[in-house]
């Protein structure tokens, strides 16, 4: 008996039923297994091709198959990385596109970039894997399925902030597209209902009978009908009728002086006919949509402000910036700013990105790494800005978000907790081409209306730009790579709470402190190695 079938018959034939699906997938090799799982959860997230957010699970599912089958904590590691490796490199395919196109590093150097950032993601799996492992036969199966998925919770947390942060393949974000999949996220938190996925996965291939599947099940529905019972106020008020202009400019060209006037006069054509034609009562730009100071006074940004001027609509523009500072030698600090112009044609307002992309906007440690130089076009770093203060306008409070701002639940709960009553937010996503990524970032997006009960904006260069409601339902998308106007007439400032933003703190406090507990108290209890407490 092979050393893979004999793992296969320790965890599931001494005390439990050999279910027939477990006995098909046991039977083929790791590498097929590996295989599998890969094709299922590449199709679970988002993709322009066909996106079926179930097969998403097929990835904590695995996981947790190697958890309970290992035969010791090194294989359970090394395995649970191998996997957490293969995949999420797959997923993550897209990174390639930037670092080719505009990062200048040949296609075979950029090729692997997605595999190491994926082998230091899959640390994540790794530590999942091995803990799972190291507890599991020291608790009796319904806690530690709860085990399993509270740690799940609490890994993509730590995630979100380790290195800077990339909480970008969270299992909640596949299921997006389907808003009563995860309205739940107003209660529980997006770290909060992946943890309750991966104990679903966890549970569907506990050994034992389907029993265990039912239980799953019944506790997975009762966390999403937690929104029945509670449900966000919607309060009736005044509504708002917004205009996303996505210019579609070519970024090969967007930097380039030469092309700086037809950039602006696109933007400004477009804004007048959605002024015009559709009685915008607000216009929203994207990221960097102004390739130079708006703040200075030039022949561009005069332009821009007549514009606000004889239209008599606020703009909000993503532009760089800069603030004039003793502090360094270039006597300036410079920033990826979002300017908010009141209809007499006057800057009132602005908010900096605080969560810049590593070596896209800043490089880490540039002083000991000179030889590496940023992605954007640019002659110095971005600085983070210090302030999550709404931009508002007249009974508008709009929390700003910038490119991958969104992704970050602490930022849109920030932006709440100042009084935002609105969300915007504003990308350039043109980097990643026709791509899965446009479409991942838009349903990471979708999370953050929900979790906050705000309707979201979404103004981006090349697309998807999109409205969104408190809900999760996204109203209205553009197409990738098209000159287009958004309008919506029904946009409306909300103020009410949801759970999850009034006990944000403990709710994420709880990700770490219930699997801690859970694992203590599994270190103090003895090893049923021979007879398992399930």
């Amino acid at each position: 008996m092979s050393r893979h079938h004999q793992r296969f018959h320790t965890a599931f034939t001494n005390d439990a039923p050999i279910r027939p699906d477990i006995r098909v997938w046991y039977a083929l090799p790791f590498w097929a297994q590996v295989t599998v799982t890969t094709v299922l959860t590449w199709f679970g997230f988002a993709n322009p091709f066909l996106h079926l957010p179930p097969l998403v699970l097929a990835f904590p599912t695995a996981l947790a198959m190697i958890a309970l089958t290992a035969t010791s904590p090194g294989q359970a590691f090394k395995q649970g990385w191998f996997l957490g490796m293969v995949v999420m490199s797959a997923c993550l395919y897209w990174i390639v596109i930037p670092l080719n196109r505009y990062g200048s590093i040949p296609f075979l150097l950029a090729l692997p970039c997605p595999l190491l950032l994926a082998s230091v993601l899959a640390l994540f799996t790794a530590v999942y894997t091995a803990l799972v492992y190291l507890v599991r036969y020291r608790l009796a199966w319904p806690l530690h399925i709860l085990f399993g998925g509270s740690l799940w919770a609490c890994l993509e947390m730590i995630q979100g902030w380790v290195c800077t942060g990339f909480p970008w393949l969270t299992l909640p974000s596949a299921l997006s597209v389907w808003p009563w999949a995860v309205s739940s996220v107003a209660f529980t938190g997006t770290y909060g209902l992946a943890g309750v996925l991966a104990a679903l996965a966890m549970g569907a291939v506990y050994p034992g009978g389907y029993g265990k599947i039912l239980v799953s099940l019944l506790f997975v529905a009762a966390i999403l009908g937690l929104p029945l019972l509670n449900p966000p106020a919607t309060e009736t008020t005044d509504t708002l009728r917004a205009a996303l202009v996505q210019g579609g400019i070519d970024q090969d060209h967007k930097w380039d002086p030469s092309f700086q006037n037809a950039t602006v006069q696109t933007y400004v054509r477009l804004s007048q006919q959605a002024v015009s034609q559709e009685a915008a009562q607000l216009l929203i730009w994207p990221e960097t949509a102004m390739p130079f100071y708006v703040q200075e006074d030039n022949e561009l940004s005069r332009k821009v402000l007549d514009l606000v001027r004889q239209t008599q609509t606020p703009l909000i523009l993503g532009a760089p910036g800069y603030t004039v500072t003793k502090d360094n030698a270039l006597g300036y600090t410079l920033f990826n700013r979002a300017f908010l112009i009141s209809p007499n044609g006057r800057i009132t307002s602005w908010y900096d990105k605080q969560h810049l992309v590593p070596f896209g906007e800043y490089v880490p440690l540039a002083s000991r790494l000179p030889f590496i130089h940023k992605l954007v076009v640019g002659s110095m770093d971005f600085s983070p800005g210090m302030s999550s203060i709404p931009l508002v306008h007249g009974n508008l409070a709009l929390g700003i978000l910038i490119c991958y701002e969104a992704i970050f639940p602490e930022l849109a709960q920030e932006c709440v907790s100042k009084g935002a009553n609105l969300l915007v937010n504003i990308s350039n996503d043109t980097w990643f081409g026709a791509s899965s990524a446009p479409w991942q970032h838009l349903y990471l997006s979708v999370l953050r209306a929900i979790e906050q009960n705000r309707f979201l904006i979404r103004c981006t260069n090349t697309g998807i730009s999109a409205f969104i409601d408190n809900h999760g339902h996204i109203l209205d998308t553009s197409e990738l790579f098209k000159e287009q106007i958004l309008v919506w007439d029904h946009l409306i400032p909300l103020t009410a709470t949801t759970w999850y933003h009034t006990w944000y703190t403990y709710i994420h406090t709880s990700y770490a402190v219930l699997p801690l507990i859970l694992g203590c108290w599994a270190w103090t209890r003895p090893s049923h190695l021979e007879k398992r407490p399930w």
